[in-house]
């Protein structure tokens, strides 16, 4: 369901030191524009569908407020710890305290509903998914974040996502990691990221350059960073971690900011509709890159207080 690039796990003492990770904070422009006008996401709620959370971390305890597990793998539904991983650094990338060089989940305010879909192993089922995603809908959770794909194409799971933008939840995906180099006619295609209704994220690195594993296709919406990523991880661990599974959660992350910035400025909770073009009004065009790499753009939020 999701392949990861890199993997690097690093304990508590070596976070308050550690100079390797992409500063994704300064590169997104979130802190100083945003933290100042206190929009920090508190009083929305995102969906994350992954691997589970390790619902112990310090950083994360205090941000889940429920979830579900649709596997096999634990002691029922209502256990949805993380066993892989994967899920725990997504969640972190959203909503988490700051920790040393770790400065925290992008809208670290907001709520997480946790809905683990995927084992130990890193894989699932797309029914899993399935239910996940109407669980979320049930749940009225304002964004789901899905940094997973399947090369399978099923009616079942579009109509479940399909679904979940009728009820105006805003949907984050993953473009895929599978990228071959050829940024030709050829899509390079992982559901439910290629589906129209959600926005598909694919990956750059701190310099702007697109990530060599993310997918290329022409329903790519925008790109955020995806290499040397520093976030939560399992057993109250960090990681670093490269792919775009680690960029759609940021981009999550912005919508919850930006949905509760035009709360404050229009006196009203956004469409998602205009949830969709404010955030493409925060990306910067890439010069000399294919917009099947890049879609409208990366993420720059201090470009709405311009």
């Amino acid at each position: 369901m999701f392949n990861i690039q890199s993997l690097k796990i690093l304990s508590e003492n070596e976070v308050t030191e550690s100079n390797e990770f992409n500063s994704y904070y300064k590169n997104l422009v979130a802190p100083g524009y945003f933290y100042m006008r206190h929009i920090t996401g508190k009083g929305q709620v995102c969906a994350v569908i992954d691997s589970g959370c390790d619902t112990t971390h310090p950083l994360l305890k205090d941000r889940i407020i429920g979830g579900k597990n649709f596997t096999d793998e634990g002691n029922g539904e209502d256990d949805y710890s993380d066993l892989h991983g994967h899920g725990t650094h997504v969640a972190g990338l959203i909503s988490s305290r700051s920790y040393g060089v770790f400065k925290g989940g992008i809208a670290h305010g907001a709520d997480l509903l946790i809905c683990k879909v995927l084992k130990s192993d890193g894989r699932g089922s797309i029914d899993a998914i399935i239910e996940a995603v109407n669980y979320a809908i049930d749940q009225n959770v304002n964004v789901i974040n899905m940094s997973l794909g399947t090369t399978v194409n099923l009616g079942t799971m579009y109509d479940a996502v399909r679904r979940a933008y009728d009820a105006g939840i805003i949907i984050c995906c993953a473009s895929g990691n599978a990228a071959d180099g050829d940024y030709g006619t050829v899509d390079e295609l992982s559901y439910p990221g290629a589906y129209q209704e959600v926005i598909e994220v694919g990956s750059i690195n701190e310099y702007k350059d697109p990530s060599y594993f993310s997918n290329s296709n022409n329903v790519v919406d925008c790109v955020c960073y995806g290499e040397k990523i520093l976030s939560t991880f399992k057993d109250g661990m960090f990681a670093l971690l490269d792919g775009t599974s680690q960029a759609t959660p940021m981009v999550s992350g912005a919508v919850l900011l930006i949905r509760e910035w035009f709360n404050k400025e229009f006196g009203r909770w956004p469409s998602k509709d205009e949830v969709y073009a404010t955030l493409i009004k925060c990306t910067t065009t890439m010069r000399g890159y294919d917009r099947r790499q890049v879609g409208y753009g990366y993420i720059d939020l201090g470009k709405l207080f311009k």
